[in-house]
């Protein structure tokens, strides 16, 4: 019994033969290993489902994850043909904009795949086009924080 599940998950999970290899740009193929560096290639070697990094301030920590988000979101749609969602969450929502939001809009227009994403501020999103595939952020709103003083 257990053979033929693993069998079927196999199956659901098996590479897509018509998508197109270069999932980012026509032509513009992004060199990996030179954007991210050497020192996280076991980050993104890794196939666990929790990962942690480790660094000191402006050892690219957040840029990596973002990088590894965006990517992730296009490569999984491409290979796999799934939609990958992403929640990003943080204490306070407010917050947001100026982090984690800035940050991931930052990789889009790095990796040069901005014609591929939709920005909305209301509500806080990124669409990935071709699959439908969203990123939204979550947190408490700015009132939580005035209750606490």
């Amino acid at each position: 019994m257990l053979a033929k599940q693993e069998l079927a998950r196999l199956e659901r999970n098996k590479p897509n033969k018509n998508a197109d290899p270069s999932i980012l740009t026509k032509g513009n193929q992004i060199d990996i290993q030179k954007a991210v560096g050497r020192d996280y290639a076991d980050f993104w070697n890794s196939k666990d489902r929790y990962l942690v990094l480790k660094g000191s301030r402006s050892s690219k920590k957040s840029f990596n994850a973002a990088q590894k988000i965006i990517y992730n979101m296009m490569y999984y749609y491409h290979k796999y043909d799934v939609v990958p969602n992403t929640l990003v969450i943080r204490r306070f929502f407010n917050t947001h904009k100026d982090s984690t939001f800035a940050l991931l809009n930052k990789v889009i227009n790095r990796f040069g795949v901005s014609h591929k994403w939709k920005v909305t501020m209301n509500p806080m999103q990124l669409t990935y086009l071709p699959s439908g595939g969203k990123i939204i952020f979550k947190g408490e709103p700015v009132c939580a924080l005035v209750k606490l003083i």
